[in-house]
């Protein structure tokens, strides 16, 4: 009897030690999952605002060379001068 009563306890500890286990890899886990999608969204807000300043410089860029061909343009219209 002494037997038996051991081998349930053993049997209860086990289970209950996988038990607690499984849920303390498993909220690693999702703790893991949640912490790389907020490193993800944020490398992608810095690289979307980072593309969105380049877009914006080239575009200022393309703005000053068509003024500045204005200009030239203008000036070729009035002989040279």
């Amino acid at each position: 009897m002494l037997e038996t009563d051991l081998t349930g306890k053993i049997a209860t500890a086990k289970s209950e030690a996988i038990t607690a286990a499984a849920t303390d890899a498993t909220t690693k886990a999702e703790q893991a999952l949640a912490d790389a999608k907020t490193y993800a969204n944020q490398i992608s807000t810095d690289l979307s605002a980072d593309y969105q300043k380049q877009i914006n410089d080239i575009k200022g860029e393309i703005a000053d060379g068509i003024h500045f061909i204005g200009h030239v343009d203008a000036i070729n219209d009035e002989g040279g001068s």
